[in-house]
């Protein structure tokens, strides 16, 4: 992304000028507060929406310039609420996302098999195969839309809030499943509001405000105390945990 900026009618720029980039093999988190632009900047990577200004590009050709299935070969996105087909059970739904590689007959092949069992596997509802969609939780269906997501062979995953939902443990989970993605090849853009998941999960912490990049570089050098209080407008503290920052809120008396 080169400069992009996105606005709406009547108001401020939700991306003002904003350049970013994602190579494959890394894991980048965004995070930033509330209204800083991070769904749109997902909306915009991936096509739903044009910037008004600037360009997108995925490996050099520009992102207008591809066809819907040649997009979707290129980008898997999962939304902070993603919808799921009723009346399928989840393997079905998890090989939705070979449709763009299918052919004329929209049939699918032994690899496209062996890829939906192997995201199913991978994102932890192999065991949930036969399972209608509609009677899993809110945490087993977000696990489907990650695999539905990961069987698509996309170049690059983009990732909105995808522990939405998620106990504790399978946050876990997907900070693992990111980064066995990217370690596969793949380039990983997770947005995320938990700080502290962001430095587990990424190789690099983009923080936004307004539309803007803030800052964007190593977690340890980024999530810094004055950098948080200022973007974030609240008291933090960053403890040192063996190398890994780890980011403290201090709460401060209000007067109501």
């Amino acid at each position: 992304m080169h400069g992009a900026s996105v606005g709406y009618a009547g108001g401020r720029a939700v991306l003002d000028g904003l350049s970013l980039r994602l190579s494959r093999g890394e894991c980048v988190a965004i995070v930033g507060p509330n209204g800083a632009g991070k769904s749109t900047l997902v909306k915009v990577l991936s096509g739903l929406l044009r910037p008004t200004s600037g360009s997108v590009s995925v490996d050099d050709v520009p992102l207008g310039a591809l066809t819907r299935f040649e997009r979707a070969r290129a980008i898997a996105v999962v939304e902070q609420s993603p919808l799921l087909p009723t009346g399928f059970p989840v393997s079905a739904v998890v090989g939705m996302g070979r449709t763009p590689h299918l052919g004329l007959f929209g049939a699918q092949g032994v690899d496209d098999e062996v890829r939906v069992h192997e995201a199913m596997r991978e994102a932890g509802v192999a065991a949930l195969a036969d399972r209608p969609v509609e009677t899993l939780s809110g945490g087993e269906r977000q696990r489907v839309v990650l695999a539905r997501a990961l069987a698509q062979g996309a170049a690059y995953l983009l990732l909105d809030e995808p522990t939405n939902h998620l106990d504790l443990r399978y946050q876990l989970e997907v900070v693992a499943f990111a980064r066995r993605a990217a370690a596969a090849g793949s380039g990983v853009m997770l947005v995320l509001h938990d700080l502290n998941l962001a430095v587990r999960a990424s190789d690099r912490v983009v923080v936004m405000a307004d539309g803007r990049v803030a800052a964007d570089g190593p977690p340890a050098t980024v999530l810094t105390p004055a950098l948080l209080s200022k973007v974030y407008g609240a008291t933090v503290a960053v403890i040192d945990d063996e190398g890994v920052p780890v980011v403290v809120p201090r709460p401060t008396p209000t007067t109501i």
